[in-house]
């Protein structure tokens, strides 16, 4: 805020967020936020202008051209300037996660990252930066990060009848089925090995998204509507979407309410049955997401994904 002021700059937010929780966001905050607060939920906005990774602080000039572009993290966190870690650019490299370019403290570096999405490009970039405050060696740490394991069901891929599965059905609230959702669409829109692009979601033709999803426990006197506003925003990513569990059902009314066509919606109380459906509209080189709070032991879908994919026609 400061640094735009001083220097005469029209300071506008961009967010993919959930309108809902934007403006629940803005109604709470106490901090100084712009004035002007814009919804890209398909981030459009970062893909006109070249940008990847989060946070973002962009200036651009009204010609429509950018003079200024840093992205990434401090070790303290602090204000917009020289970043000790930038992300460069993520490529999706299917159930082998990413390769991610990083700069730290202005050095390329290289990563090949076991996990997908953006989401954990960041992570990395946090490990990075730590790892630079500790002084070791950028392209050492970069190439430490190809080892990392997670505890089971954690943003793990696997391959199941050629179509890759996302376990991630460890743990669930809303900002980590933003993340998941957004990992699989970028995944299933990424070329495919063979030099084929694979056109996403709604793209026809090429890979697609779907999911089965659950029960995030514990939100508080909230659930309801940040469920229904997770199953908006799936609508706008999902080729398909099967629920489980009471709350999964919101899930599913939000995505009918932001446009999925009903009869790629399935709301069951069984893991088999949604991973039945699933299964059924799915084709190779397709990604599914799992993913609900670990109450909801949603493993068993992913094991009925692969025992149907493993006995069923592909």
């Amino acid at each position: 805020m400061t640094f735009a002021k001083e220097r005469g700059l029209d300071l506008i937010a961009i967010t993919d967020e959930d309108p809902d929780l934007v403006r629940k966001f803005l109604a709470d905050t106490k901090e100084p936020f712009p004035e002007i607060v814009a919804v890209d939920p398909h981030r459009v906005t970062f893909q006109g202008y070249g940008v990847s990774g989060t946070p973002s602080f962009v200036i651009v000039d009204p010609e429509g051209v950018v003079r200024l572009y840093q992205t990434g993290y401090t070790v303290d966190g602090g204000a917009p300037g020289p970043k000790d870690v930038l992300i460069l650019e993520t490529v999706p490299a299917g159930v082998a996660g990413q390769v991610v370019r990083f700069a730290v403290r202005g050095q390329p570096v290289v990563a090949r990252l076991p996990l997908a999405g953006l989401h954990n490009a960041r992570n990395a970039a946090a490990a990075l930066a730590v790892a630079a405050a500790l002084g070791l060696p950028p392209p050492a740490a970069a190439s430490a990060l190809a080892d990392t394991r997670l505890p089971p069901h954690r943003s793990f891929p696997r391959e199941a009848g050629g179509r890759i599965i996302l376990d991630d059905c460890y743990n669930a609230n809303p900002a980590s089925m933003r993340a998941a959702l957004g990992s699989i669409v970028t995944a299933s829109a990424a070329p495919s090995p063979s030099g084929s692009s694979h056109l996403g979601s709604t793209g026809g033709g090429g890979a697609r998204a779907f999911a089965v999803l659950g029960d995030m426990l514990e939100l508080g006197p909230d659930s309801i509507e940040q469920h229904r506003a997770v199953g908006r925003d799936a609508a706008q990513r999902l080729a398909g979407l099967a629920v489980v569990g009471p709350l999964g059902a919101e899930i599913a009314r939000g995505a009918r309410e932001a446009g999925l066509p009903a009869d790629r919606i399935v709301t069951t109380s069984e893991p088999a049955t949604a991973a039945a459906a699933v299964a059924a509209w799915t084709r190779p080189g397709d990604w599914i997401l799992v993913k609900a709070s670990r109450g909801m032991r949603l493993e068993r879908a992913v094991d009925a994904l692969v025992e149907n994919f493993a006995s069923g026609p592909r």
